[in-house]
């Protein structure tokens, strides 16, 4: 094949020849699928095709499925590889694609394709797998730098077995959009650095601990969420004797959430949009109150203090007096159920907690009623989003060996090197890409055209129980999106070419997907 490509080769069962896209007999070797898609293994699904077609503004990731069917799904090598992504004024380099396997996992008797794992990854997923019979769903995700040249971009996706191969074709219609780098709709989804531990199968001590943190939040904040609690180690202090005051140690805290906060260079500078204060145990009355005190001013000299909040079930809150600089980032919140219905108003952040009986992020969720929480939240008004259970049921996940469902992670058994500790879901990665549609209404709302926001949120999202899961629908309401910033915005964000030269198109390293030059 011509051209340079990322090549990555993952090791699974034995496959005969094959090509070829889904057909109407339904007895073709694989098809491709729009990220929205209700993946059932055994069945095409009607929007099934041969390529795929996605719009993207810059600086956003949009993603495809290619379901590998029958003798190709129980193969013996696979190899992946893709070109990169060019247009007549620019290119898309092969490391802003990314392939994943998704993994099926039961949910409510039913398997839904969720866990995804780099393609190149050697990990046992605890809940997660692909069972003999069942299709191999392979999730393609493409990032478009920020630096792109809108226009059209083709590019297309090898899928080689010992016994034949197939090629996709990719059309990416990169707009003139930009997204900003901090996500508009702030989230707080609050992260246990203990269930982490857990989850990872293995004693960590506190160094593992803190790059397995580490892990955790670049990984949400690549998808535009920002995970809260961290290594849920609060600054140390000791009182001053004789002075009326305590000294507060910032260093560890500090070596922990500055890159988060100012900005992490290998996701562009994207920053999280959030941050808590961390209140040392058994901490109370006067000494509490002074060391809130000195956390807040610590944040205001960092400059992140813009993105302080409390919730008002934050013991900080909980003291007979409050400092007054603590209260002024109090915020109010409502269950996400009540917010979304339009029974509490505007200025409040929605909450979504896990729950048994119904979650809007739980295993099972189809990827379009995930992503339309954030439709939602803009059309009611939310400050912010709260999730409480990031790695929520991971130590009853690893010893019952099923999938943890209110999790939007998955714990794993790390292969060779245990290159792999963290697998996200792909509930995260629709959350992600409403987020990102968020933007795109935000955008069109300020270049004037607020009622075309207004008319597609009402086409895809009337109410939390009528979400459109039709993926047609979803691509005319982006187009119309981005057609209606238009103009305005191409004013703006008019920016050069993707730098990437040719010759270094293929190399580097991803988050858990590793690239090889040929």
């Amino acid at each position: 094949m011509k051209g340079q490509f990322a090549t990555v080769v993952a090791a699974l069962l034995t496959m005969s020849a094959w090509a070829g896209a889904a057909n109407d007999s339904g007895s073709a070797t694989f098809y491709v699928a729009p990220a929205l898609t209700q993946l059932h293994s055994g069945a095409v699904p009607e929007e099934a095709t041969d390529e795929a077609s996605l719009i993207a503004a810059r600086g956003e990731r949009e993603a495809f499925f290619v379901v590998l069917r029958g003798g190709a799904a129980a193969s013996g090598r696979l190899r992946v590889r893709w070109s990169p992504l060019r247009s007549p004024r620019g290119m898309i380099g092969s490391t802003q694609l990314r392939v994943y396997r998704a993994l099926w996992a039961d949910a409510g008797g039913k398997r839904v394709a969720d866990a995804l794992v780099p393609i190149d990854a050697h990990v046992e997923v605890i809940g997660a797998s692909v069972e003999p019979g069942e299709d191999l769903p392979l999730y393609v995700e493409v990032t478009v730098p920020r630096t792109a040249t809108p226009g059209a971009y083709t590019g297309r996706l090898e899928i080689e077995s010992d016994g034949g191969r197939a090629q996709v074709p990719i059309h990416l219609q990169v707009s003139a959009a930009r997204l900003p780098l901090r996500a508009s709709l702030p989230t707080a989804f609050e992260f246990s650095s203990r269930e982490a531990a857990l989850g990872a199968g293995e004693p960590l001590d506190a160094n593992d601990l803190r790059r397995l943190v580490s892990n955790y939040a670049l990984l949400a904040l690549a998808d535009r969420v920002t995970l809260i609690g961290g290594t849920g180690q609060a600054p140390a202090f000791h009182v001053i004797r004789g002075e009326n005051a305590l000294r507060v140690d910032y260093r560890n805290f500090d070596a922990e959430v500055a890159t988060l906060m100012n900005g992490v260079p290998a996701l562009g500078g994207a920053a999280q949009s959030a941050i808590t204060l961390r209140l040392p145990d058994g901490i109370r009355g006067l000494e509490r109150f002074r060391y809130v005190m000195a956390f807040e001013q610590h944040l205001r000299e960092k400059g992140w203090a813009d993105r302080l909040i409390a919730f008002s079930d934050h013991p900080a809150l909980m003291d007979v007096v409050v400092p007054d600089a603590i209260l002024a980032h109090r915020v109010h919140e409502c269950a996400f159920a009540d917010c979304a219905r339009g029974k509490v108003g505007e200025n409040r952040w929605w909450t979504l907690r896990p729950a048994r009986e119904s979650s809007a992020l739980r295993l099972g969720a189809s990827a379009a009623q995930v992503r339309a929480i954030a439709w939602l939240a803009f059309a009611g008004g939310a400050q912010g989003l709260r999730y409480t259970g990031v790695v929520s049921g991971f130590g009853e996940a690893r010893s019952k060996g099923t999938a943890p469902v209110d999790a939007l992670f998955y714990p794993v058994t790390p292969g060779k090197g245990g290159e792999v500790r963290v697998v996200e879901s792909l509930r995260l990665k629709a959350l992600r890409d409403g987020l990102e549609d968020y933007e795109l209404l935000k955008l069109a709302r300020e270049a004037g055209r607020g009622g075309v926001a207004g008319e597609w949120v009402t086409r895809i999202a009337p109410a939390p129980d009528r979400v459109s899961a039709a993926p047609v629908v979803w691509r005319k309401a982006r187009e119309a999106l981005h057609g209606a910033v238009g103009d305005a915005v191409a004013a703006k964000t008019s920016g050069p070419a993707d730098p990437v030269p040719a010759d270094r198109a293929c190399a580097g390293k991803g988050d858990g997907s590793t690239t090889v030059c040929p």
